[in-house]
């Protein structure tokens, strides 16, 4: 073998350029061969330092390295097409390892360019590989194969082990890394690709390829590679795209990606495959904006998984979108075991996607296996869209929404057991809140009301809202919000418990005096009524109208804690017909007397049972209706009002009334009462079953009633209590203080008193009543 020093080959390499060439029989490409080189027979021994620029172009007998080769100074290093460079053991190529720097061109567009094993028997870890390092000037690979390299003793000036070490940049393209004893090409510290594609890395002891995350984005495809590419951990602070590059990616560390006064984007690429190791996930916008784009396709899903052997929910933090984060959108991507504690966000938590008070888009996805929840929204997080995706097997919810974000969610697939959880919270501009596929569970009270205009939430049909214990839904309570349950034609809208449904087991829905609009039609509201709620009203009921005006019709109310619907204050019904109440532990429907006019129609109830009337004053006029069941009054109503007022008793009521209980018409103000049971008997009677004498006291109307006060066709029984605590106490069935009324085809049975009495002058129109089983007198009176 002829030796030459590293300056006579310079010296006698430069001045080769002759014209005559060889065909390379694989490619048919003809490469030019210096004719001085052919006078080499032997090969060509170089080492040492390089401080002018070198051609190495001979490609006739191969360039043996026995000692490293340091290329400085400023040198560029040429290697020729079709050249082969035979590295001695544990000798390198590094470039630019001071700080004037240096360069290398291996150029094998024309014909192959090869780095060896000078070995006889060669096998991979023979020498140690190119060393680009930070001060290099340029360093270009196209077409070049490195192979037998990467031995992990390598002594060059920066660290890193593989067949090409990159701390400063490179360009390398068409190239073959091949049986190396550790990384195929490993990016170190600042180190990155100004061109990347079209390589084939095989057979190497570790990665293909070895990377800072921040150097990422510089790698491009399509690449052959048959491991997988590992990824530092580290902040990304620029925009960049993340390439299928032909392998799966393994991220062995954190990454944060913030920008510095700009948003800083990430785009990853559809195909791409990614590993987390423990502690490794991505956060977005902590410091600083940032943005990420997971960017999959129907055929090209992104996949973010645990890089366990054997994965397990919580193997990595997941993906978090923090405070910063702008309008990140995943889309196709595949999220996996993840939810491991995590603080490296403003707020730590558990979930595969976390999304802190900012907005995502999450559409066509699979989000499952993930310790806590799928996807999590804490402090304002949104979702521009939430909607396709497919959901499973995570340890909490699938979904955790603050109660504002609920109507960013679309339709999405959920195992038999997917829930969508609730917080609470206040909903303060109008939103739809969709059948998402899941019941969405209330964990605790949630106000909708607006702040000016009013919030007004639209439940789609089949939309199922489990509330937890002691839950409420509250409508226009400390603003102006509106409530549209509207299933016509469709799937119930469903009110439910959380579990097994046992009356009480949630508080209410309730529509306070600030609600704009109330409508429930198909909505079903079953083991509400939780007389333990902490929102505080007068009464318990699984839907309460307070102070406002709602349209209920064609809704089921079942197996509720006291009653099913509750009007209070000055509470009515725009529409109230066709529903069905069962199940109830108390009564079905309670209301106040001033508003038991509201309730009209023809509805279903279970035998036995009553509307219950709260005690009250009637002051504007109203008929209380035959809806089906007795109307039982459990304290004295009052009929008066500036307006004089008119209680209608409408044909075939019946109305119940308990002990000492009265129905008073005109006592300070003017007020009638008409009760015409022409068309169907009207009655009057006892609470109790059987009904006694005296159950109950009387009907009295005193100074101010009105003279076209009357009753017709009415039966009175069980009346006359002689313990009246009315203001004029009346012994009697129907008592008369100075009016004129029409008692008219009436029938008196058991009464402790009278059956009727006059007073200071009454002198009613009668005729055709009976009177039976009267302790007193039938008619008592002048």
């Amino acid at each position: 073998m002829r030796a030459l020093g590293i300056l006579g080959l310079c010296a006698a390499c430069t001045a080769c350029s002759g014209k005559d060439g060889t065909t390379d029989t694989d490619t048919g490409t003809t490469a030019q061969t210096p004719p001085e080189c052919r006078t080499y027979t032997q090969p060509i021994e170089v080492g040492g330092r390089i401080d002018v620029d070198t051609d190495w172009l001979c490609n006739t007998v191969p360039y043996v390295v026995n000692s490293d080769v340091v290329v400085a100074d400023g040198a560029i290093l040429t290697v020729g097409p079709g050249v082969t460079v035979q590295m001695a053991s544990d000798t390198s190529i590094v470039v630019g390892n001071d700080i004037d720097g240096g360069g290398i061109v291996a150029d094998g567009t024309a014909r192959p360019i090869l780095f060896t094993s000078s070995q006889g028997v060669q096998s991979d870890g023979d020498w140690e590989g190119i060393v680009i390092d930070t001060e290099a000037t340029q360093a270009v690979f196209r077409n070049v194969t490195v192979e037998y390299a990467g031995d992990e003793t390598q002594d060059g000036s920066a660290p890193g082990e593989g067949g090409i070490v990159v701390l400063g940049f490179a360009e390398i393209v068409d190239t073959t890394i091949v049986s190396s004893a550790s990384h195929g090409v490993h990016f170190a510290g600042e180190g990155r690709a100004t061109a990347f594609s079209g390589n084939t890395i095989s057979d190497t002891r570790l990665d293909a390829i070895r990377i800072p995350a921040a150097q990422l984005g510089t790698l491009a495809g399509p690449n052959t590679l048959d491991t997988q590419i590992a990824v530092e951990g580290g902040a990304i602070t620029a925009d960049a795209t993340w390439a299928d590059v032909g392998a799966p990616y393994r991220v062995e560390g954190p990454i944060t990606i913030d920008g510095a006064g700009e948003v800083v984007t990430v785009t990853m690429e559809a195909g791409t495959q990614w590993a987390f190791d423990t502690g490794a996930g991505i956060v977005v916008g902590r410091d600083d904006t940032g943005s990420l784009q997971a960017l999959g396709a129907a055929g090209a899903p992104i996949v973010l998984t645990s890089a366990q052997a054997t994965p397990a929910p919580g193997d990595w933090p997941g993906i978090q979108l923090d405070v910063n984060a702008m309008a990140s959108v995943l889309d196709h991507v595949q999220l996996h075991f993840a939810g491991a504690d995590s603080t490296g966000a403003t707020q730590p938590t558990t979930a595969g996607l976390t999304v802190i008070g900012s907005e995502v888009t999450l559409t066509n996805s699979n989000v499952s296996d993930h310790r806590g929840h799928g996807v999590a929204f804490l402090q304002g997080g949104s979702a521009a869209d939430l909607s396709g995706n497919d959901f499973g097997s995570n340890e909490l919810a699938d979904v955790s929404v603050p109660a504002d974000t609920l109507g960013s969610l679309g339709a999405n697939a959920f195992a038999s057991d997917g829930l969508v959880e609730v917080q609470a919270g206040t909903v303060t501009t109008s939103a739809t809140w969709q059948a998402v596929g899941a019941p969405c569970r209330l964990l605790g009270d949630v106000f909708v009301q607006g702040d000016g205009a009013a919030a007004v939430v639209t439940l789609q049909p089949g939309v199922t809202m489990q509330l937890a214990e002691s839950a409420a839904l509250v409508v226009g309570s400390g603003g102006p919000g509106g409530l549209v349950a509207d299933a016509a034609g469709g799937d119930p809208i469903l009110f439910t418990a959380v579990g097994s449904v046992k009356p009480g087991s949630w508080e209410a829905v309730v529509i306070d005096r600030q609600a704009t609009e109330a409508t429930f039609v198909n909505t079903v509201f079953e083991g509400g009524g939780d007389p333990t709620g902490d929102f505080n009203f007068a009464g318990e009921g699984a839907l309460i109208v307070y102070d406002a005006a709602a349209s209920v019709t064609d809704s089921t109310f079942r197996d509720n804690a006291n009653t099913g619907l509750q009007l209070l204050g000055d509470a009515s019904l725009t529409a109230f017909s066709g529903n069905t109440f069962t199940g109830h532990q108390g009564r079905p429907i309670a209301a106040n007397a001033s508003n038991a006019g509201a309730l009209t129609g023809s509805h279903t109830f279970d035998a036995g049972d009553r509307v219950e009337v709260r005690p009250g004053t009637v002051e504007t006029s109203a008929t209380w209706s035959d809806i089906g069941i007795p109307f039982q009054v459990i304290g004295d109503v009052v009929v008066q009002g500036s307006g004089s007022p008119v209680l209608t008793l409408g044909a075939g009521l019946d109305l119940t009334l308990g002990g000492q209980v009265a129905l008073v018409v005109g006592s300070s103000q003017p007020g009638g009462i008409v009760a015409d049971g022409t068309a169907d008997r009207i009655t009057l009677r006892s609470t109790s079953t059987p009904g006694a004498a005296g159950d109950w006291e009387s009907v009295v109307l005193e100074a101010d009633a009105l003279d076209s006060s009357l009753f017709r066709a009415v039966d009175f029984a069980h009346c006359g209590d002689p313990t009246s605590n009315t203001e004029v106490p009346f012994a009697t069935c129907v008592g008369l203080d100075g009016v004129d009324a029409s008692i008219t085809d009436c029938t008196f049975t058991d009464s402790a008193g009278h059956a009727i009495e006059l007073r200071d002058g009454a002198s009613p129109t009668m005729s055709g009543n009976t009177f039976t089983n009267i302790a007193g007198d039938d008619v008592n009176g002048p």
